[in-house]
């Protein structure tokens, strides 16, 4: 997949039809847009969550990306994919939970479309207010220090328990994400940049490697178990040595556990495994 997703990249930006790809939204003027799919199939079964949480999640994830460039969502627009044998009860289901995540992060949701089809999926286009600083991927230097917030590892946990044919409590990070968004707000403006971890640290790496055509040295060892963990949503942050303990205060502040695990250097970087959603 990652093969196939750089190819469709480079293709468009050779054309000259592409603009900003690269980061986890672009900014234009003042605002910030960023789209995902969240599809049943690719990221979930049906059986795995409620209808409710599903469609929670759905947003969640795409908020995630905003909040991840520093941006303040404010806008989203839904194209939703009905499975045709849906009751009006589940299409109530998946209203309540987009409604009760619009509530939670702030959205107003402005239009979009849905069609009928076999599988569940979401689309969101998200659009937010921009801060004075956007936090991006490129922009990272040699000697930068690689670091991820909070706890990874508890979403490759929880998958693997539905996959067994287990259950998640409500609270489980797969099924409700952490997001910080007053933690990445502070940090930014002492970061070298940044991104959302959606796919695991070691694919993420390879992105920021593929970016600024730099590799990494590894400080620490990351389990796999950790480094192929994704839909975590903690972030992964850039961070030049002369901002370290500044960085180290601001995550104490907010309670959030720091992890160093990496430095940059000349090279480049591929990861040893494949991408969560591979």
């Amino acid at each position: 997949m990652r093969d196939r997703e750089a190819l469709l990249i480079q293709t468009l930006q050779k054309s000259g039809a592409s603009f900003g790809i690269g980061d986890d939204g672009v900014r234009i003027g003042e605002l910030v847009y960023a789209m995902d799919a969240f599809n049943e199939g690719s990221h979930f079964k049906r059986g795995w969550m409620s209808l409710e949480k599903l469609a929670y999640k759905a947003l969640a994830v795409n908020v995630s990306d905003l909040y991840a460039m520093n941006a303040k969502p404010l806008y989203a627009l839904l194209s939703l994919s009905i499975p045709r044998d849906f009751s009006a009860k589940e299409v109530t289901s998946l209203s309540l939970g987009i409604a009760k995540a619009c509530e939670a992060f702030g959205v107003k949701l402005i239009g979009g479309d849905t069609i009928l089809s076999s599988l569940l999926g979401f689309s969101f286009t998200l659009i937010g207010q921009a801060s004075k600083k956007t936090l991006q991927r490129r922009g990272m230097k040699g000697g930068d220090y690689l670091a991820y917030t909070g706890r990874v590892g508890d979403s490759l946990k929880g998958l693997t328990t539905l996959l067994r044919g287990g259950r998640l409590s409500s609270q489980s990070r797969f099924i409700r994400p952490t997001l910080r968004p007053k933690l990445i707000a502070e940090m930014t403006p002492w970061l070298r940049g940044g991104m959302d971890i959606s796919d695991g640290i070691f694919f993420e790496c390879e992105r920021l490697s593929r970016l600024n055509h730099l590799g990494f040295y590894f400080t620490k060892p990351l389990p796999k178990r950790l480094g192929r963990s994704g839909e975590e949503y903690e972030m992964l942050l850039v961070i030049p040595p002369k901002n370290l303990s500044k960085i180290r205060r601001i995550a104490q502040k907010h309670r959030t556990p720091l992890h160093l695990f990496a430095r940059a250097k000349r090279g480049s970087y591929r990861a040893p495994c494949l991408g969560h959603h591979s």
